[in-house]
């Protein structure tokens, strides 16, 4: 579309990522996102469930022991004896009162943090020579993929110019909601 349109065909990938900032498009690769955490996630969930599974009959079976074979401090009732709870019922609310599934379960939740992107020397020396570095984990890692075909096509880091960028315009555009029409 690009080429039949604007007669264009040869541009990096990389300028499709490339912060306005820096003459691209701004757009979000949702790939850097994902590959910046993967090892941070973990690979089966299952399997560590099942381990707090076959743990909890181990942990009710200890809990029973302890609560027949000591003498109860607390009388709830004088006239009756109440026995351990059911092996049903130590495990109805698992998530909320049992700590290490609780603990499991919100580490599962918890959002990952962007692993830094590795430069090399002359990406981080071309990096350098711009007017805008990148300011966030997202723009290090299209810098760091992309930077490459960058510099072969634009000679810099920059594709464009920041002089010839009206970046107040671009902010207004990518904040108002403009309606465009073909």
């Amino acid at each position: 579309m690009i080429l039949s349109r604007y007669s264009v065909g040869d541009l990096p990938q990389g300028y499709f990522y490339l912060p306005i900032d820096n003459g691209g498009l701004g757009l979000r690769n949702p790939m850097i996102e994902f590959l910046s955490v993967k090892n941070m996630v973990k690979r089966e969930p299952e399997l560590a469930f099942e381990k707090l599974t076959k743990n909890d009959q181990v942990t009710y079976n200890t809990l029973k022991l302890n609560w027949e074979t000591q003498p109860s401090t607390v009388v709830i009732y004088p006239t009756t004896t109440v026995g351990f709870m059911s092996f049903d019922e130590y495990t109805t609310h698992r998530i909320t009162r049992l700590a290490a599934w609780r603990a499991k379960y919100h580490g599962l939740l918890r959002v990952h943090t962007f692993i830094n992107a590795q430069n090399t020397l002359a990406m981080d020396a071309a990096i350098q020579q711009i007017k805008h570095p990148p300011s966030n984990s997202h723009d290090t890692w299209v810098f760091s993929a992309y930077g490459k075909e960058i510099l072969e096509k634009f000679g810099s880091m920059e594709a464009v110019s920041p002089t010839l960028i009206p970046i107040g315009l671009v902010q207004l555009f990518k904040t108002s909601r403009t309606k465009w029409e073909q």
